[in-house]
């Protein structure tokens, strides 16, 4: 007799370990590519997770499928704002200005970008008073 074993889904940016055979009450790891996490955690900043395989034939605590990750707010700019947003996934831009009676230092990029690693790309100091 076979032992039951839950289905291995098409992980789109991810992989499961091991990759087969994985029969019930056993347990697999969910590994995410650079920049992705594991659904249901979000804004977790681990792209690995833990799921097990119930005798139902289901994965708990769901099927294992992998989503882009997000980076936590960017810093905060001395003399600078920068656009109302929320939600900062992989791959996002963010752009600084400078506040009133401030501009911006020459040869700086007011700009950050989402890393894969979930960090924000190293930003120099933007502004000076007038």
């Amino acid at each position: 007799s076979t032992e039951g074993q839950c289905p291995i889904p098409d992980i789109p940016h991810g992989q499961l370990k091991p990759a087969q055979n994985i029969t019930y009450g056993s347990t697999a790891t969910l590994e995410c590519d650079a920049g992705y996490i594991p659904m249901g955690t979000s804004y977790s900043f681990v792209g690995t997770s833990t799921l097990r395989c119930m005798a139902s034939g289901r994965w708990y605590p769901r099927t294992p499928a992998c989503t882009l990750g997000h980076c936590p707010y960017p810093p905060a700019i001395d003399y600078a704002d920068r656009n109302p947003q929320r939600e900062f996934p992989v791959g996002t831009n963010v752009i600084y200005f400078c506040r009133s009676g401030f501009t911006l230092l020459p040869d700086v990029s007011p700009v950050t970008t989402c890393l894969k690693n979930f960090t924000w790309s190293a930003i120099p100091k933007l502004c000076q008073s007038k």
